[in-house]
């Protein structure tokens, strides 16, 4: 079930102890966005299954490597590439392994380097991905990727689109968001985000521990 606008402010009001009135002052419904965009870019993706979803087989330009990310994209989860046929129910492709800016510009490891039997996919900054090797001039050369989409904002009458059981992380975290506006109560402020750090770990992936900075 999602979570409503109308709760999950009445929350976080009720925390910070002050009336609906005095919202606009605490910034809430930023806070609230600010909050949204924390949980969904921290939980594993299977607590965000309703915000999964892929490009489907999409063709891949000869000798190109660099394309576009979904306009709605939020977060990577992976992709599958065919240099030779579509990809489809029978053929889902081959895995491309994710690597970061610093392994995509590292040719050290022989080991490593990418082949037609094993891409890489480089998430960029520019709203490109980046795969290697590039694709040939073969016909119906194709990839899937599958990503977290970008939420709806959260306004009066537009609700959360993550499930209830996301609840405790949304609030804590809106309220210790609102409770650091222009130093209202750095107490609060620092004890939700207390809260919100010891419940993500129920939540993380788990290839992921938590990190000890928690800001």
């Amino acid at each position: 079930m999602a979570i409503t606008y109308a709760t999950w402010a009445a929350e976080v009001l009720g925390n910070l102890e002050i009336r609906s009135d005095d919202a606009a002052e605490f910034n809430l419904d930023y806070n609230l966005n600010r909050a949204q965009d924390a949980v969904v870019n921290a939980v594993a993706p299977r607590f965000l299954y309703n915000l999964v979803t892929d490009t489907g087989s999409t063709a891949l330009t000869t000798t190109l490597n660099a394309y576009d990310l979904p306009a709605d994209f939020c977060r990577f989860i992976r992709l599958w590439i065919d240099y030779t046929r579509a990809i489809s129910a029978s053929n889902i492709g081959t895995p491309a392994r994710e690597v970061d800016v610093f392994e995509y510009q590292d040719f050290s490891n022989i080991d490593l380097l990418p082949s037609f039997e094993k891409p890489i996919v480089f998430i960029g900054n520019e709203g490109k991905f980046v795969i290697q090797p590039a694709p040939l001039g073969v016909a119906n050369q194709c990839y899937n990727m599958m990503y977290i989409k970008r939420p709806a904002t959260v306004a009066t009458g537009t609700d959360c689109q993550l499930h209830d059981n996301l609840r405790n992380l949304l609030v804590f975290k809106a309220t210790a968001l609102c409770a650091a506006v222009e130093n209202y109560s750095k107490i609060m402020a620092d004890q939700y985000n207390e809260f919100y750090h010891e419940e993500l770990k129920l939540f993380l992936p788990k290839s992921i521990k938590p990190n000890i900075n928690k800001e």
